[in-house]
């Protein structure tokens, strides 16, 4: 059995036999070349989605914990009160 490495050297040097075939490495490259925008554009869109839905969830986690914060407050300043009447 052939390793990782021998495969890919063995596919980087095979020949183009058949007329107007590339070998696969030109033919992934060019078709590299010829999306890339395309690419480019969908993995920033994606990318743009992600960072959307992280915004999203930080905004959610914020509102409740500013939410939260008046009670926990008054219940600290409570325990503070109770606290120096005992002293």
């Amino acid at each position: 059995m052939l390793s990782d490495r021998r495969w890919a050297n063995y596919f980087y040097n095979m020949p183009s036999t058949i007329g107007d075939i590339l070998p696969p490495q030109e033919t992934i490259r060019k078709y590299i070349s010829d999306n890339k925008d395309e690419m480019f554009e969908h993995g920033a869109d994606t990318i743009m989605e992600l960072l959307d839905m992280a915004a999203d969830a930080v905004s959610e986690m914020l509102k409740t914990e500013i939410s939260d914060l008046p009670k926990k407050v008054c219940r600290r300043l409570n325990y503070r009160i109770r606290l120096r009447m005992l002293l």
